[in-house]
Formats: structure tokens, sequence, C-alpha cells
């Protein structure tokens, strides 16, 4: 069965379940995803003022390349996007690990949803595996989705805090996306901003976009984060980027979602972004 037919599957015993106004059965929705395997993908961020990488983004990808996004959203629907967000999470603090073993300090980024964040049983799950980092916790970064509104602010910079305390650096990401960024801004104390692609696509040909985009990093600026860009596909925007001030990059021309991840150089850190002109689907 491919992951379409699963998926549609678990549709259709929801819409059943919910016709007879009873809830489906978590361990029978776990059962059926189970059946079809989510690859991990890897995409650098690198540092925009000299190309080198800064860390590497954690990606989920169906088999077929296909991005998952709305059926993360369903999970979220259903309540269990913690256990996928755990999931991921646990296989990104093994990567680190295996790195370290091997005298390499890895930085990895995971997504965890707005529910997640909220949710008191995924926190204690998750302080719970993050142990095994002991004191690199720091190379795991925490970019929170917003898939799923943050309904309680006050309750989500607690969590937020709680990640920070315990060494985790915080990313709200797609920021600009929706219409709650600046609330978040407001009541979440965090590290980094990562600026939605939808302005960084048309930034070198629309002053109306970099006019957007510099207002966020003086704000950003104000309040000492510091901000990442997405999508990033030319040379030009990169070029534009950079002067804007904005910090780190991730996009095609730095390099596409891989399996694996490069072994660093004798040399040092690796410069990344040589490929010019090559779209992405995202999501």
């Amino acid at each position: 069965r491919t992951i379409y037919k699963v998926l549609d599957e678990v549709r259709a015993l929801c819409r059943r379940e919910r016709e007879k106004k009873h809830t489906l059965g978590l361990d029978e929705l776990r059962r059926i995803l189970a059946v079809e395997g989510i690859l991990v993908r890897y995409q650098p961020i690198v540092s925009l003022s000299d190309r080198r990488h800064h860390h590497y983004e954690v990606l989920l990808r169906f088999a077929d390349g296909r991005s998952p996004f709305e059926d993360v959203k369903f999970a979220e629907e259903i309540n269990i996007i913690h256990e996928l967000d755990l999931a991921v999470t646990n296989g990104a603090i093994a990567r680190i690990l295996e790195g370290a073993a091997k005298g390499h300090h890895l930085s990895l980024a995971v997504n965890m949803s707005a529910k997640s964040l909220l949710n008191d049983s995924f926190a204690e799950m998750f302080a719970k595996i993050t142990e095994r980092l002991g004191t690199d916790r720091k190379r795991l970064m925490i970019e929170i989705t917003e898939s799923a509104k943050l309904e309680d602010l006050g309750r989500a910079a607690q969590a937020v805090q709680r990640l920070r305390s315990r060494g985790h650096v915080v990313c709200l990401d797609d920021f600009g996306a929706g219409a709650s960024s600046l609330p978040y801004l407001q009541q979440l104390t965090i590290d980094y901003v990562k600026i939605d692609g939808v302005y960084i696509r048309s930034i070198t040909d629309s002053p109306r976009e970099r006019a957007i985009v510099q207002g966020v990093l003086t704000t950003c600026k104000c309040l000492g984060i510091k901000t990442v860009a997405e999508m990033i596909e030319k040379e030009d925007q990169h070029k534009c980027l950079m002067e804007l001030g904005v910090d780190l990059g991730q996009g095609w021309l730095y390099g596409k979602p891989a399996a694996e991840i490069p072994a660093p150089s004798i040399a040092g850190a690796v410069r990344l972004g040589k490929r010019m002109g090559v779209r992405e689907q995202w999501g």
C-alpha cells in the first residue's frame, strides 16, 4: 500500500467513527500509520556572511519525496502529533550522539508543534529523552511551528523558558505566515526567528517584501533575536539578505535535503552554496 492509501484509510475510519459519535481509538490509528515509514532528511543552514554551515534542520519526507505537511496537520487534529515530534527528536539525539562519538560537533534543529509545546506529557517525555545529551542540549535547536495556533501564550512562554533553561536554542518558525506572529514576539523569549519564505522569493524584485523583511529584522535586533531566512534559491537573494543583516540562510542555493550529513572537511566548516536557480516545492 502507498502512504496515500494508508492515510485515506485513516481518514475514512475517522469519518466513520465521527458519524457514530465516538472517537477513533489511537491504538488503531497508530497501527495504520506504522505500516508506512517516514524518511528523515537533513538540510544545511548556513551563516550568510561566509556561507559556512551552522546547523542542519531535520525534515520529514515520505518515500516518494512528498512533504508530510498536510498529514502533520492531520496528526495535530487527532492529537497524536506529540508522538511524531518525540520520534523525530529521539532520532536527532541519536544522530548528535553518533557524531560526538566520532569527534563531530553536530547541531540539529527539530520541529515542535505548538500542540506538543503545550502538552504536559510531551514536555515530561521530551525532558527525559534529552537527558542523554547532557551539556550538549544546545546542539538540539527547537523550531516551534505554527501549523497549530498557540492558544495559551502564557503557558507557551513558560514552556519555552523551560526549554531555554535546559540549554536548548529556540526558534520561531515560519514567522509572518500567520496573524499571530507579532503577539508571539511580544510574549515569547526566543533565540531565533525564521522568516517565512513567502517574503524571500521576491525580495529582490519587490520593495514591499524588502521593507517587510527589514521591519522584521529591526524588531528582532531590538529584542536581541537572531534571524534565519528560508527558501533562498539565487545568488541575488543571498546578497540582498546579507546586506539587510539576516544572520543565517536556508534553501537549495546551499543544499537540498539529503539522507546523509557530509563529514566535516579537514579544513573545518564547509562553505556551501554553489547551485543557482534551483527551485523546490516547500511544505
